[in-house]
């Protein structure tokens, strides 16, 4: 019996095959990178946002908010408290007051 051909003939149609699968695979690869690329860039811009909003809520509370100790307020009520009582009675508050700032600067 004579032999014929062989698979030497396929050679080429087998590297175009392997070709070709390696081609769909890289490319399948490429199109599940770009959308996890773009998968993540939502959760990172979104993350952004948030962020960003939380960041504007504290600074409106810090322009908001009560600043320093309230002494203040309170030696304004003494002025009104001094106006009903006498004198004795200010120098005891005035007393008291200065132990508390002498306390809270200590």
């Amino acid at each position: 019996m004579q032999k014929k051909g062989g698979f030497l003939p396929f050679l080429p149609l087998i590297f175009a095959g392997l070709t070709t699968a390696g081609a769909i695979a890289g490319g399948t690869a490429a199109g599940v990178k770009a959308a996890n690329e773009d998968k993540a860039a939502a959760v990172t811009a979104a993350e952004e946002h948030r962020h960003n909003l939380e960041m504007e809520k504290q600074a409106q509370k810090a322009a908001t908010a009560k600043k320093g100790s309230g002494v203040a307020d309170i030696l304004g009520t003494v002025k009104e408290f001094g106006k009903r009582f006498g004198e004795e009675t200010k120098k005891t508050v005035k007393q008291g007051l200065n132990s508390i700032i002498d306390k809270i600067i200590k």
